[in-house]
């Protein structure tokens, strides 16, 4: 969606028919929408909390920790009063993580 945007980004819009420099950048961030319509069927820009879930979850990956999707949570472990992981349903049989 294009306008899950930044503060940046709704300043310029609400302000591209008076000023200059914000409707120079409107006309440049709407053509780089289209080009990313047209090669990926979609936005592709990452901003606010989709930009926080794309970074945790490159990180997460990044440290070899896997991403369980589709799958219900049963309970928490823990371990000197800190949660140290979760015991996960998935497919009908238990996941300690």
């Amino acid at each position: 969606m294009m306008f899950n945007s930044s503060s940046a980004d709704l300043k310029h819009f609400f302000n591209a028919t008076r000023s200059l420099a914000s409707a120079w950048y409107v006309v440049r961030r709407l053509a780089s929408h289209f080009k990313e319509l047209a090669l990926y069927k979609r936005g592709v820009q990452i901003t606010s909390g989709n930009a926080l879930a794309a970074r945790l979850a490159k990180s997460a990956l990044d440290l070899g920790i896997p991403i369980h999707t589709r799958t219900g949570a049963r309970e928490l472990t823990s371990a000197k009063g800190r949660v140290t992981g979760a015991v996960m349903i998935a497919d009908g049989r238990s996941i300690a993580s």
